[in-house]
């Protein structure tokens, strides 16, 4: 199926408790092909999906929250999150530790961001998603 049919249905079709695993499925599948050119497709899908259901939202802040997922892919999924609703307090408390923990390291750890379509260093993510002042995230 065609990424541009494939992401508009899955993320609608998928159950929250599942949301999850689609996601990591999704992210290494579009990290695999090595072109950003379908980021956007699946990007909008997921916020799209994340602005309607409370429980995909639910989720993705546990897994976010949660010491066992790594600073980078947390990241990754709080990007989306902010995209499609106001942080909560709690998360922005978590996303600013993981900033912290990435600054202290001596070569932070790199990530792809769908919504910019660009591979940056972990703690510029999280800057950008705790402070949205400047859309174009410079």
């Amino acid at each position: 199926m065609h990424p541009r049919t494939y992401f508009p249905l899955a993320y609608a079709a998928v159950p929250a408790i599942e949301i999850i695993n689609q996601l990591t499925r999704d992210i290494e599948m579009t990290a695999s092909w090595g072109d950003t050119y379908f980021d956007p497709q699946f990007a909008r899908a997921a916020i799209r999906r994340l602005r309607r259901d409370a429980d995909a939202r639910i989720q993705i802040e546990s897994s976010v929250m949660n010491d066992s997922t790594p600073d980078s892919p947390a990241a990754q999924l709080a990007s989306l999150l902010a995209a499609a609703y106001p942080l909560s307090q709690n998360v922005a408390e978590v996303l600013s530790e993981r900033l912290r923990r990435q600054l202290s390291l001596p070569a932070p750890d790199m990530v792809h961001d769908h919504l910019s379509r660009t591979g940056l260093p972990t703690p510029l993510l999280l800057l950008r998603i705790l402070d949205p002042g400047d859309p174009n995230g410079s």
